[in-house]
Parts: C-alpha cells; sequence; structure tokens
C-alpha cells in the first residue's frame, strides 16, 4: 500500500514514541534486576519513558462504539490498520494488536497533550518561546506547535474575559476605596478575616 508523506511523517512520530516506550521500559526493568543500586533511578528513568503514554482511555472505540483493535492472523499490518482508519474510517483486523494500541494511545495521548499545551499558552503559563524550545528539544514535528497555536483560542469567549478583568478591576477599586482611612493593621486585620471567612 501506499501512503503520502504527511501519513508517513506522523506515523514516524507515533511510532517512534510508542516504541520508545516499550523499548526503554524493558531496558530500564533490564538494568534495574542486574543493577539493583540503579532502582533508586528507575522511577525517575520511568517518568522520562511514559511521557505520551496518558490519553485518559485504555479502550479504543469509533463512534459507533465498535472496538479499533481487531485480532485476526491473517489480517493487515498495524501501519495499514492504523491508515485504514485514519484516512477512511474503516476498520481492519490486524496481525499485530499490540503495536496498533500503542499507536492510537500514543496518537491519543499527544492529542490529549495538545489541548493541554493549548491552556497553557491560553492561560499564558507557558510562553511561546519555552514551548518552542521544548518541541525542538523532543523533536516534533511543526504540525504540533502549529496545532497547539491553532487551539490556543478555541473556545475562548473575549466578552467572557473582558467582563471577568472589569469585574476584578472594580472589586479591587471598592476595596481600595473602603480602607482609605483605615491603619495599616487595621487593614490588615480586614483582609486577615475577609481571607478566613473563604
Amino acid at each position: 500500500m501506499k501512503y503520502s508523506k504527511a501519513f508517513e511523517r506522523d506515523y514516524r512520530f507515533y511510532s517512534r514514541w510508542c516504541s520508545y516506550n516499550a523499548l526503554n521500559k524493558l531496558l530500564t526493568a533490564m538494568l534495574v534486576s542486574k543493577y539493583p543500586h540503579l532502582l533508586y533511578f528507575s522511577n525517575y528513568i520511568e517518568s522520562i519513558i511514559n511521557r505520551f503514554e496518558f490519553c485518559g482511555r485504555d479502550n479504543f472505540t469509533n463512534k459507533k462504539g465498535d472496538n479499533l483493535i481487531v485480532f485476526d492472523e491473517n489480517g493487515v499490518n498495524a501501519k495499514e490498520s492504523f491508515f485504514i482508519f485514519d484516512s477512511n474510517g474503516q476498520i481492519f483486523s490486524t496481525n499485530e494488536p499490540y503495536l496498533l494500541k500503542n499507536l492510537y494511545k500514543s496518537k491519543a495521548s499527544i492529542n490529549f497533550h495538545i489541548k493541554m499545551w493549548a491552556e497553557g499558552r491560553r492561560d499564558f503559563t507557558l510562553s511561546k518561546v519555552e514551548f518552542l524550545r521544548y518541541c525542538r528539544q523532543n523533536r516534533f514535528p511543526l504540525w504540533v506547535f502549529k496545532a497547539v497555536e491553532a487551539q490556543r483560542w478555541k473556545g475562548f469567549d473575549i466578552r467572557e474575559f473582558v467582563e471577568e478583568r472589569l469585574k476584578r478591576s472594580a472589586e479591587i477599586d471598592e476595596r481600595n476605596r473602603m480602607h482609605i482611612g483605615c491603619s495599616c493593621r487595621e487593614h490588615q486585620m480586614i483582609w486577615f478575616n475577609r481571607i478566613n471567612a473563604k
């Protein structure tokens, strides 16, 4: 089967992360079994390895509820099954169910992380320079960065944001007006009581 350049790029990216995870977990287990003094570092190593393993789900189904991973010894390989579902939405049985599951898990995890990074960019807790550096360090394709930037303002209502900011500034102005004649100690006690009341 002939694949597009975009699919080949994405497949390499997803398979790199899922094979990277599986292989490094095995290597970590082997190292710790052979060198027990490395047990201390195994949690650190696993935290690096499991970067794209969490996606929030374990079963992968289509919109109808059909399982995407159907095992058959005479089925197609995982790459072909992944491509057919990704492009046409059809489910083909595979002779590599473990690899196919890891591909779906890797794809779902990366999409989940893209949503989290986009929220960080929207809330200004993740700077563009910092995220770009992270993408380069991990050799992400450019589409990951573009997807985060495109989703950054998705679902963001500017009116809600402005109303919230105006409400906050009005509250701050009101608090400041109330305490103009207070001494510093009285002011601290009023704020302390308000914080504890919440």
